[in-house]
């Protein structure tokens, strides 16, 4: 079976699987954490693989590369309808060809507005952050024409407009929006996620996530990190099992469905969160 056709059987699988479950509260777009109330999540996520996708979207071999990074997101409500947030990869090391870096990433902070009440919310995001490698750090060997780096130096900020459907112990959330950098040899992009949630018994949550990068250009630059311009629809499926009713243990998975300059290899991460 061809790596484009396992991702979609995991994607398909994850479908029918979560349509026998039953959810919970939704920490998702468009909602809003209520004043002084939390939820954070910390988590490591490895990536390994020797395939890539290039400048017209197919795969090729590459040397074997591998990526691991500590991930962190974490709410607080500040007033009621407002919610402040941070996001980031504060600690990672990628490694191609026998060369280690260690990076900083996509750290970031902003405010969410949420609107209506009901089972129907709306809202807005905006955040912006840095993304950035130790200076003069690159991974690619000398004979090859693409780079394998984590990422590349530059301010970055995103707007976005969320709305969120609350269904019986769960939840559907489509978030879509613009990201732009400050680093003017980057393009502008489109974002989005879709997700569906459920939770079991108020013990064990799942989501579907299909998660969406478009450039709003060309992509002239391989990078199979897909750090730099990239095009990406992914499909991941996340798993929570709460332990107590504020601690929980977490894992997911998520795969490519079609990219262009970007890794061809599925991401595993294990984590907790706290509310």
């Amino acid at each position: 079976m061809s790596y484009r056709s396992s991702v979609l059987a995991v994607s398909a699988f994850s479908l029918a699987l979560i349509s026998f479950l039953t959810p919970n509260d939704a920490h998702a777009g468009a909602w809003t954490q209520a004043e002084g109330d939390h939820y954070a999540k910390i988590w490591g996520l490895l990536l390994r693989g020797g395939a890539g996708f290039d400048l017209e979207g197919e795969t090729f071999e590459t040397d074997t590369y591998q990526n691991y990074s500590i991930n962190y997101y974490v709410e607080y409500g500040l007033i009621e309808k407002w919610t402040i947030l941070s996001h980031g990869r504060p600690v990672g090391f990628a490694n191609y060809g026998g060369n280690t870096t260690p990076f900083v990433d996509d750290l970031n902070a902003g405010v969410r507005r949420g609107f209506l009440n009901g089972p129907v919310r709306l809202g807005i995001e905006g955040t912006f952050g840095f993304r950035g490698i130790a200076p003069g750090r690159n991974l690619a060997p000398s004979n090859v024409d693409w780079t394998y780096a984590p990422a590349i130096q530059t301010g970055t900020a995103k707007l976005e407009g969320q709305l969120g459907v609350a269904i019986p112990n769960g939840w559907i959330a489509l978030n879509a929006g613009l990201r732009g950098y400050t680093e003017e040899e980057l393009t502008n992009s489109f974002v989005g996620l879709f997700q569906v949630g459920y939770t079991i018994r108020n013990k064990v949550t799942l989501d579907l996530h299909l998660p969406i990068n478009l450039v709003l250009g060309e992509i002239e630059t391989l990078n199979v990190a897909g750090s730099g311009e990239t095009d990406y629809i992914g499909a991941g499926l996340g798993v929570s099992w709460w332990l107590k009713p504020d601690f929980a243990i977490n894992a997911a998975f998520d795969g490519v469905v079609s990219a262009t300059a970007n890794s061809a290899t599925p991401a595993i991460m294990f984590g907790v969160e706290v509310r």
